[in-house]
């Protein structure tokens, strides 16, 4: 398929408004990764009061590096795998504490590998029986309207053509926050002669922090 591809990032926000008068916002980017995962903690206070103090930590595993850059900006270094909460708090004169937090999913390189493969494999296991918009699911949204048309119209040869898929495992090249580059080996039949043909696959997470097939 064509490598003709755009990228977006996303950014997690949590936001808590049950305290209309005093909130506290927090974003982070990025919000996963691959360890070590470099990210950049950034907080826009909607307060009525100037804080007395204001701190941020974090829980999970250790090895976590965080900085001050400013009263309202961290740098963050995850050094190991794993489900980290970065928290910003901060006291309003009359000691009374204002908290937020954010979550971090840190992945080591093997478990986003399996992740994606899952995904792969679940979509030739939808369109080895013809389940079309089964095997769409698996695909970025906005790549579904290109994908559905052909698929249609292979729709009787799609188990052929994924049992042949099937003989060869996808492999990563590289993945990053949020994309992630695959391989696939193909021999075809050229003139009568066998030629081993490479194609790409592509996967980007959402704005919903879900991995989807991009285009292969």
């Amino acid at each position: 398929m064509p490598d003709n591809t755009t990228v977006s990032h996303s950014i997690t926000v949590n936001v808590d408004t049950s305290n209309t008068t005093n909130w506290i916002e927090l974003d982070i980017f990025p919000e996963s990764g691959i360890a070590p995962l470099n990210s950049r903690l950034s907080v826009k206070p909607h307060l009525t009061f100037t804080p007395q103090t204001y701190d941020g930590t974090y829980s999970g595993n250790p090895g976590v590096s965080m900085n001050m850059v400013s009263e309202t900006e961290f740098a963050l270094t995850f050094s190991l795998p794993g489900l980290y909460t970065v928290y910003y708090t901060v006291t309003d004169p009359q000691n009374n504490e204002y908290a937020q937090k954010i979550m971090v999913n840190v992945l080591d390189k093997a478990g986003l590998d399996a992740l994606l493969k899952a995904k792969w494999n679940g979509m030739k296991a939808a369109l080895s029986v013809q389940d079309v918009e089964g095997g769409l699911g698996y695909f970025a949204t906005r790549s579904q309207d290109k994908y559905r048309p052909i698929f249609n119209a292979l729709s009787g040869q799609l188990p052929d053509l994924i049992a042949e898929m099937n003989l060869q495992n996808i492999e990563m090249i590289y993945a990053d926050d949020d994309r992630a580059k695959y391989r696939i080996h193909r021999t075809q039949d050229i003139e009568g002669t066998p030629v081993t043909l490479t194609y790409y696959i592509y996967f980007i997470k959402g704005d919903d922090g879900l991995w989807k097939i991009e285009q292969y």
